[in-house]
């Protein structure tokens, strides 16, 4: 930018001026004038940078660097693999890999299913008229462990 800024100025300007008010050392300039502009090859790179970013978000940060060339493929763009990846290092793209949904419950049975008796009242009258219960599971390497504990609703007089 400042560069930019020098070049434009310095048939304006002496480029000595102009690199002691942008505070840029005058072989630093030149060095830089040197380099030759391919203006069209960056401006490609970063079209791919924000086609990439649009197409990670798109697809919920699910795409990694297989998936983003094939996408490119289809939309005519050549990507490879390997282009994909750098772009996708460059960029910080991690790929977050969805939770499989598991059911846990069977609600289409035939089984016999028990009464709510309590229906949610769990101020009783008396000791020893309501329990409840709880089981919990713990994954260990010899399979699950299942603890069960009752606990006795006495919250009344």
């Amino acid at each position: 930018m400042k560069y930019g800024f020098i070049r434009e100025q310095q048939k304006t300007y002496p480029v000595t001026t102009l690199c002691t008010v942008m505070q840029v050392s005058t072989s630093a300039f030149y060095a830089w004038a040197k380099t030759p502009i391919n203006t069209a090859k960056q401006d490609h790179e970063n079209q791919l940078e924000a086609r990439t970013l649009d197409l990670f978000e798109k697809n919920k940060k699910t795409y990694g660097s297989r998936r983003l060339s094939a996408a490119f493929k289809d939309e005519g763009i050549q990507v490879g693999r390997c282009k994909a990846r750098r772009l996708m290092s460059k960029l910080g793209l991690q790929v977050r890999y969805p939770k499989r949904f598991k059911v846990t419950t069977d609600s289409n049975h035939n089984d016999t299913i028990s009464p709510n008796l309590l229906n949610r009242e769990f101020d009783v009258v008396a000791p020893n008229k309501v329990w409840t219960t709880d089981i919990t599971y713990v994954w260990t390497l010899e399979g699950w462990l299942y603890t069960h504990t009752g606990h006795l609703c006495c919250r009344g007089d």
